[in-house]
């Protein structure tokens, strides 16, 4: 097989389970040919080894199943590095870039900063937060130890020292380390009828929280009122923003809060301070 009758075959298979069935081929075969994307079309008619056929052949398979892209080549770039990734942790959403960039706005602004990402996933708000600013220390928890091992794995690749810890949203907050806190938290948030074929193989504990989303955050904000932060920089989904705000206040009466945009002008960062 050339690699441009893969493409066209490939497209056509993935049509009915993809809404970029020609990005998604053009990745796959990129990743099993080690070569990028401008070389298959450089060389159109470059065979394709049994054995990548094979690979390629199980690709499309998992792609059908409702697997993510970045979940079937275990790989996903997020503010500019590449993270590992597998079916066991939420795959980072360019969404969710705009929660490290209010991190690194604020940062600067307190000394001896501390970062406290909670439900960390495979890393990619902590680490990406910390290549780019010097915290005093980071701390980065998630309830799920296959996360934890995949974020260390990360961590490890980018050169990084993180307190990584296995605990359920702030069950065991160090009270007694000095500086400023700044959380981070991109935590649960989507209601139970959102299930749908795009994120079926992701996780649930990682998507959903109760009936209605606010399950993990309540419990989250609820926890946040006995400790003296400086910031706390939360994403949530766009439609519950109202709700969001409400709990906010109710929790901290005497802060300020604020809510961000996301890329695609969707309501989607609090920041509480």
């Amino acid at each position: 097989m050339e690699i441009k009758t893969f493409l066209k075959t490939g497209q056509i298979f993935l049509k009915k389970f993809s809404q970029t069935p020609d990005l998604d081929c053009e990745i796959f075969l990129s990743e099993v040919l080690k070569k990028n994307r401008e070389f298959l079309f450089t060389y159109p008619q470059k065979k394709i080894t049994t054995k990548q056929k094979l690979k390629l052949e199980k690709f499309l398979e998992k792609r059908k199943r409702g697997f993510s892209v970045a979940a079937i080549i275990k790989k996903k770039e997020f503010f500019g590095i590449n993270f590992l990734v597998n079916e066991k942790v939420l795959i980072p959403r360019l969404s969710t870039e705009i929660l490290v960039e209010k991190i690194l706005e604020l940062s600067p602004k307190f000394q001896n900063t501390i970062l406290i990402d909670v439900g960390t996933g495979c890393g990619n708000i902590a680490i990406s937060a910390g290549k780019n600013f010097s915290f005093k220390k980071i701390i980065a928890t998630d309830i799920s130890k296959n996360a934890l091992k995949l974020a260390k794995k990360n961590a490890q690749n980018n050169n990084l020292n993180i307190d990584f810890r296995h605990q359920n949203l702030l069950k065991k907050f160090p009270k007694k380390i000095s500086g400023n806190f700044i959380f981070a938290a991109n935590l649960p948030y989507l209601p139970k009828n959102l299930q749908n074929f795009s994120i079926s193989q992701e996780p649930n504990r990682a998507l959903f929280s109760g009936q209605d989303g606010f399950c993990k955050i309540k419990k989250f904000l609820q926890q946040l009122k006995s400790i003296n932060f400086s910031a706390a920089i939360l994403e949530f989904h766009p439609p519950q923003k109202q709700k969001i705000k409400k709990i906010i206040e109710k929790n901290f009466p005497q802060k300020k809060n604020y809510f961000f945009r996301d890329l695609e002008d969707f309501w989607r960062i609090a920041v509480i301070k």
